[in-house]
């Protein structure tokens, strides 16, 4: 049998490694996509539940049961950046309200609690 000179192309060793290594990377591509795909549904879920409790939340403060009067006091003792020497407290009246958010689709839920400052 006469063998040419100029044999160019790949072997069958060759194109089975290569097949090889291709079948090994989408394998590992499939498994992320997969896993991220989970993650996003589930953001997703966990978005529709907070659009929800704020929905809820904007009920509450334009019917006007926002709920009792309340206050939060902050205390600065001199360690704030600008380096108060003496203590500090300023408390801020204001309402506390409380919504609670579901996904209609998932099974998240969400509690979320806000404070509106109140003109004195």
């Amino acid at each position: 049998m006469k063998r040419l000179a100029n044999q160019n192309g790949f072997t069958i060793v060759e194109v089975i490694v290569a097949a090889v290594i291709l079948v090994v990377v989408a394998v590992a591509l499939l498994g992320l996509y997969g896993n991220n795909f989970r993650w996003i549904v589930g953001a997703g879920y966990k978005t529709e539940a907070i659009d929800a409790a704020k929905s809820e939340i904007d009920g509450k403060i334009a019917v006007g049961t926002a709920g009792n009067v309340d206050s939060i006091t902050f205390s600065f003792d001199g360690t704030i950046p600008a380096k108060i020497d003496v203590s500090h407290t300023v408390k801020v009246f204001g309402t506390i309200i409380d919504g609670i958010g579901n996904s209609t689709t998932g099974s998240e839920q969400i509690e979320l609690r806000t404070f509106i400052p109140k003109n004195l």
